[in-house]
């Protein structure tokens, strides 16, 4: 892990007053000078303070030191009608060069940051994908992000005129195939429209009442290793009426949403990742009817082996 001795002392200061309405992360993403080499060798991986937005948009970290991503989202993401004049999110957005995280009132959302620095073998690039990250939705059963060399999350949910969190069936998430493609990809009920007597099907179209969601992905040359999860994928997973689902140690990486399920129709909804005993844990609250989440964690050492004749290298 490299650390820079100002990168250090700006990260204690952001912790201390992130209850203050976040902090914007330092620039100085370079690598350490020689006198700085035994502070950066000492320094335990950082994970920082959690932001939270309650209504409002906050700033958080420059997204040349950082990456940020989703720990919380609770509130009422119903279905929102067209005489209600505005739609209902919680977002992630890169706005010039840091993060922001964006809700609306009656709906709050938090996020954490990590510095690349951390991360032990990733590649150099630190390129996020789109500053407003990537809208998916109901009109493709799976929407394509970026590939392999890349870590791609849940960077917020959107809902509006009859697309909602309105059922247990409802959803939002983001997730890689075998191959190391990264997709999004959304689900919900449904309407009949068009046609003569549509509910019967005569000549209508079903149309999903699926939420949108975004996603956000990060490009660093290096496909970024995630920790497997129970059942021998890498997503954790966690539904009401259920335990909590106790994930990796917080002194060994970073976990992150990477799908909300089900009705939210209020405050009592929430999914969250929290810390407890020093491990990162996924769970939630919930009046309602199928609310459930993903989460990815990723270590902070990348390194990963390869075999070659003769000897083992790492890459």
């Amino acid at each position: 892990m490299k650390t820079t001795r100002s990168l250090s002392v700006l990260v204690l200061a952001c912790s201390s007053i992130a209850a203050a309405g976040g902090c914007a992360a330092p620039t100085d993403a370079s690598e350490p000078a020689a006198d700085d080499e035994a502070v950066a060798s000492a320094a335990a991986p950082l994970v920082s303070a959690e932001y939270t937005s309650d209504g409002d948009t906050i700033t958080l970290w420059h997204k040349g030191a950082a990456f940020c991503y989703l720990t919380d989202v609770r509130g009422d993401l119903l279905s929102r009608e067209a005489e209600w004049g505005v739609a209902a999110y919680a977002r992630l957005t890169v706005e010039g060069d840091y993060f922001r995280l964006s809700t609306v009132p009656g709906v709050k959302a938090s996020a954490r940051c990590a510095p690349y620095g951390d991360f032990r073998g990733l590649g150099p690039e630190r390129r996020v994908s789109t500053p407003s990250g990537w809208l998916f939705s109901y009109e493709r059963d799976r929407y394509p992000l970026w590939g392999p060399g890349s870590l791609c999350y849940l960077s917020g949910v959107h809902v509006g005129q009859k697309h909602g969190f309105d059922g247990p069936q409802s959803s939002a998430r983001v997730f890689r195939n075998a191959s190391g493609q990264w997709y999004g990809q959304t689900g919900g009920g449904g309407r009949w429209e068009g046609g003569f007597l549509g509910y019967f099907g005569w000549g209508s179209t079903w149309v999903s009442e699926a939420p949108y969601g975004y996603a956000m992905c990060v490009d660093t040359r290096a496909s970024f290793r995630v920790s497997g999860a129970p059942g021998g994928g890498d997503q954790f997973y966690w539904t009401q009426g259920r335990p909590q689902t106790w994930m990796i140690p917080v002194s060994e990486g970073v976990c992150m949403l990477t799908g909300v399920d089900g009705r939210f129709a209020g405050g009592g909804e929430s999914v969250s990742i929290t810390q407890e005993s020093g491990y990162w844990v996924l769970g939630g609250t919930s009046m309602q009817e199928g609310v459930a989440a993903t989460a990815q964690c990723v270590p902070y050492n990348q390194f990963t082996f390869s075999a070659a004749p003769g000897f083992f290298g790492a890459r």
